[in-house]
């Protein structure tokens, strides 16, 4: 028997190590990783789904990763992005965050949980998490991720990383440029992709079925599932969704030409010239100047907002799960009493401030306390859980599912205030409560159990509903129905509804509408032009309004009346600046065989030489332009000391005409990528004060003639200032009207 045992011992310590520490074959090359404690499950971390992300591949597109030879070792986390150091604050504890090290921008790593036997040929579905953490801290590897008790419940984990804060997100012209798809900013976005292909490429190893899988996350995370919905660059790589607290619906995602000023300004910070010498910096010096960053509606990953994507039903059309936590909502800084929140209110929401008070009352300070968290949820988590199974369910043929979580977890009276605070659900949902140190009840097992079934049962077939749990009805808009989780698991019909109906009414009237630019037509001396004009909001006819003159260029002439909106007008109708600068706009249109200038080009010579002459007879478009804006004055319509004429291209040079035409007309003048007749200005009378816009790449309107007219205006003594936006072509305005005080600097002059 012993000398049985001695020959057969080898045997039994190789089957041992073989079960520690499975090896596979997949794309790139072997890998071997570890068993969880019983066996059941094999676990591979740290796997590299792409090349790493730094020096000239900083700020790029995700490339394949290289092939190795030999065995990979996978049995411990990659690093996680560069972030702040990732240490507990506020309710998240040390589960909820990053390993402290390492810390790296060669964080293209994910982690994958399988159940053994590892089969190939039984395709077990796939679930990918994107973690949270406000796209500027968190990683696959925290904790509460673990993907061992998903595995158990027979689905292929996997937990992935991707770049944060400015390493993921920064957006900039040169970068616009360098892309082949004038977009920059969202390459954590396209980090997620790229795990997504690898996922297609490599999780049939792992016994994953490529065409199950089903995307999922938490905060951020759920803010990134909700734009991989949106975008077509993501199509085919999923078949469900799971979004746990957020959404895009808001106005959480920025603008390209928005993004693209912030990059702007970082590079200006750091006191470099361009992207080769930020690529060239080290990485702690780039995070410490922070900043506020989220997926970019860039054009390309993004091609609109996500809520334009959805109410077109143009977003990838799959299975939703989705939803919010009852006690997520938080008050930075210092609570507003009763009545400075009603004050707030009155401001932000004019006309409909009852409406708003009538969903979040304020009749003292507690009860405003109260409103003040649920505003902060509504608009971050609960509302964009319940707008995105809305637009899936009214946009889509596939069904949606929404649930809200109100389980308190146990064992820290401290934060009993906080409830079920933001993040709470997820070790419920991920059936990793054993990651979580809390005093856990029968309850939280049992709810645990409970909740991550449906979420598996939602994993391997799209529907939630299964065997042993509660009937979880698919959303229904005309009564809108939530899956409660807490004591006991229970549909509910009309939560939050007086909220949901007002931030959706809210988000109605923020949407743009250039209906709102009344059709007229200006006649004098036998002559018309026809213009667009916006009243103030509530415009009284007894007092004076700012007026402002808006000269198109020169792609927007016609006859039609309507195409000089193309490009500005949406400025003037956001809900905050039509509060904040209440003003007469006026754009008038140009006919095609004329122009707002008496410039002349000769288009022979690249780039096309101008010659501005004021001398010549004043254009009959201009001339009515400039008589129109007076007529408001005259009628008492506008007050005479708030005159101002904005123009872009071709009506940036009649911006410069205009002013040096009618020199105690206008308060302010913008010309954007214009140019003047530098011979006719002068350092006699009136100096209206301009702020002149360009980008030095401009290949129609060359920037020297921005440039020459404001050295003269300069040496002349005006109040000019020049803002030149690097590598930007003949579209400076985008980026001009994206500056936060385009307004405010025009509405601050005054005659």
């Amino acid at each position: 028997m012993q000398k049985l045992i001695f020959l057969l011992f080898p045997l039994f310590l190789a089957a041992s190590l073989t079960q520690a520490q499975p090896t596979l074959h997949i794309q790139n090359g072997d890998i071997s990783g570890s068993t969880s404690a019983d066996g059941k499950v094999a676990i591979f971390k740290g796997i590299p789904f792409a090349e790493p992300p730094v020096g000239g591949l900083r700020w790029k597109a995700p490339i394949p990763v290289s092939n190795w030879s030999g065995v990979k070792d996978c049995t411990k986390f990659g690093p996680s992005a560069v972030q702040p150091p990732p240490l507990p604050f506020f309710v998240w504890s040390e589960e909820f965050q990053a390993p402290l090290s390492p810390l790296s921008e060669d964080c293209l790593y994910l982690n994958v949980w399988s159940p053994t036997p590892i089969s190939v040929a039984e395709k077990k579905p796939v679930m990918v998490w994107i973690h949270g953490g406000g796209f500027m801290s968190g990683a696959g590897a925290c904790p509460i991720y673990d993907g061992e008790g998903m595995a158990k419940k027979g689905v292929v984990y996997v937990s992935i990383n991707y770049r944060l804060g400015v390493f993921g997100f920064l957006a900039h012209p040169e970068l616009n440029r360098e892309s082949g798809h004038n977009a920059s900013g969202n390459y954590a976005l396209l980090d997620m992709i790229a795990a997504l292909k690898w996922v297609q490429q490599n999780i049939s190893a792992f016994g994953g079925d490529p065409d199950q899988v089903t995307i999922a996350g938490q905060s951020a995370g759920s803010f990134a599932v909700n734009s991989l919905m949106a975008s077509p660059l993501a199509k085919g790589l999923f078949q469900r969704a799971i979004g746990e607290s957020g959404g895009m619906f808001g106005d959480r995602g920025v603008g390209l030409y928005e993004a693209s000023l912030q990059g702007i300004h970082l590079v200006e910070k750091l006191g470099q010239y361009n992207i080769a010498a930020l690529r060239s910096m080290p990485a702690d010096t780039l995070l410490k100047y922070g900043g506020r960053y989220s997926p970019v509606i860039d054009g390309w990953a993004l091609p609109k907002d996500v809520y334009s994507i959805f109410a077109e039903g143009k977003q990838n059309d799959v299975p939703l799960l989705t939803g919010y936590n009852r006690d997520e909502g938080f008050v930075f800084g210092e609570m507003m009493t009763a009545e400075q929140f009603k004050a707030d209110a009155k401001n932000k929401y004019g006309d409909l401030v009852n409406e708003f008070l009538e969903a979040f009352p304020a009749t003292d300070d507690a009860q405003a306390k109260q409103s003040q968290k649920n505003v902060f949820r509504d608009m971050a988590f609960a509302w964009q859980g319940y707008t995105w199974a809305k637009m899936q369910t009214e946009h889509g043929k596939s069904k949606a599912w929404l649930y809200r979580f109100d389980r308190v977890p146990p064992g820290r009276p401290d934060l009993a205030e906080e409830g079920a605070f933001h993040s709470a659900e997820i070790a419920y949902a991920l059936h990793s409560l054993p990651m979580w140190k809390r005093p856990w009840e029968k309850q939280d097992e049992l709810l645990s159990e409970e909740m991550s079934s449906y979420w598996a049962n939602f994993v391997k077939t799209g529907d939630s509903n299964g065997k042993n749990l509660s009937k979880w009805e698919a959303f229904n808009p005309a009564a809108p129905n939530t899956l409660v989780f807490g004591k006991k698991n229970e549909m509910q019909t009309g939560l939050e509804q007086a909220e949901f109906s007002f931030l959706d009414k809210w988000k109605q009237a923020s949407q743009p509408d250039l209906t709102e630019y009344e059709k007229k037509v200006f006649e004098a001396n036998g002559a018309k032009l026809p213009y667009r004009i916006l009243y103030p909001e509530n415009y009284d006819a007894s007092k004076k309004y700012p007026i402002v003159l808006f000269l198109h260029g020169a792609g927007e002439r016609g006859n039609d009346n309507e195409s000089q909106l193309v490009h500005g007008s949406k400025l003037f109708l956001k809900p905050e600046n039509r509060r904040d600068f209440p003003a007469i706009v006026i754009f008038p249109q140009c006919p095609v065989d004329s122009s707002w200038n008496t410039m002349k080009a000769d288009r022979t010579k690249t780039p096309v030489e101008r010659d501005f002459d004021y001398s010549r007879k004043i254009t009959q478009p201009l001339d009515l332009a400039i008589q129109l804006t007076k007529s408001f004055i005259t009628s008492g319509a506008a007050d005479p000391n708030q005159v101002y004429v904005v123009g872009l291209s071709m009506g940036g040079m009649g911006t410069f005409e205009a002013v040096y035409r009618n020199p105690d007309l206008f308060a302010a003048a913008v010309p954007i990528c214009g140019g003047g007749d530098v011979r006719a200005f002068s350092d006699k009378g009136r100096k209206t004060p301009m702020r002149i816009f360009h980008g030095s790449a401009d290949s129609v309107v060359d920037v020297k003639y921005s440039w020459n007219t404001f050295d003269l205006l300069k040496n002349l003594g005006w109040p000019a200032e020049y803002i030149e936006y690097p590598m930007v072509d003949h579209n400076s305005w985008d980026y001009a009207f994206a500056e936060p005080d385009f307004l405010a600097w025009l509405f601050s002059k005054k005659k």
